[in-house]
């Protein structure tokens, strides 16, 4: 049994990319690349042994990301200059494969259920397949799937086609006229690094204005090179915390996984939660 979900798999989830094999490690458990495409989500470069030995690493294998082949803004965001937007099917074929050799893929799910009531509406916010939403629609929660990525949303309305699935740019979530009413908003998989430069802070305060008073956001993101596929991390926690604290958000909870190891300083991932306050 795996210590922490996806411990032998690609640490950040998620969602972060050039190439179709990466931090969805194959049944050796060896990552190819660092540039490779579940590394732009997952952000993990590391092989199965040195995850086990890095437990700060956030092993959730996690969520999608957005990618801009639709247009909807003038800048591209990084995961759109990582991709071509054509790796949806490959893309849920790794966690097919993951899956059926007996990984648990569905670690962030089971964290954001624990934050939850029954029956919660979600925001999957970068939803990419929808391997995270549906996971969530089948312990019973309401899920809406938003992603720039075509390719990502075929596969998830193919697999889940009633679920509510929306082609969207997260800077302008409000022209898609959501109701703040959400439970939780989810942006894991390195949604925040791979959005387009500059556009960070606009983005949180829309995922901020989609929540209900009380509601949660929930984010997963790499820190440091081994867990993004960039060079250099974009986002630093405390721009990130700055950006949470200017659309209303309070940090409530941090950790180093996706299985709720403690988070502390150096650590390459973080999986944060921060509230909106109640009224």
């Amino acid at each position: 049994m795996l210590p922490d979900p996806l411990s032998a798999l690609a640490p950040a989830s998620a969602a972060g990319a050039l190439s179709l094999a990466s931090a969805a490690a194959g049944p050796g458990g060896i990552i190819p690349g660092p540039r490779t495409f579940e590394a732009a989500r997952e952000g993990c470069t590391c092989d199965r042994g040195e995850r086990r030995r890095h437990r700060s690493h956030p092993c959730p294998l996690g969520r999608d990301r957005p990618e801009s082949t639709l247009n909807m803004s003038e800048q591209r965001d990084r995961w759109a200059e990582l991709t071509a937007g054509q790796a949806g099917e490959e893309y849920a074929r790794r966690f097919a494969r993951l899956a059926e050799s007996g990984h648990d893929i569905h670690g962030e799910a089971a964290f954001c259920t624990t934050l939850l009531e029954p029956a919660s509406r979600v925001l999957d916010a970068g939803c990419g397949t929808g391997r995270i939403a549906i996971r969530l629609a089948e312990l019973g929660h309401h899920c809406t799937g938003v992603d720039i990525d075509s390719s990502m949303l075929a596969v998830a309305r193919r697999d889940a086609p009633s679920q509510e699935w929306l082609p969207g740019d997260l800077a302008r979530l409000d022209a898609l006229g959501l109701e703040p009413r959400f439970d939780l908003v989810l942006a894991a998989g390195n949604v925040i690094p791979l959005l387009a430069p500059g556009t960070e802070s606009t983005v949180v305060r829309q995922l901020s204005a989609a929540l209900r008073p009380g509601g949660l956001l929930v984010t997963g993101m790499g820190l440091d090179a081994a867990h993004l596929p960039l060079p250099e991390p974009p986002v630093t926690l405390a721009e990130f915390d700055h950006w949470c604290a200017q659309a209303g958000l309070v940090l409530r909870q941090r950790c180093a996984t996706w299985s709720g190891d403690p988070y502390t300083e150096g650590c390459g991932y973080a999986v944060s939660v921060h509230a909106r306050p109640a009224r």
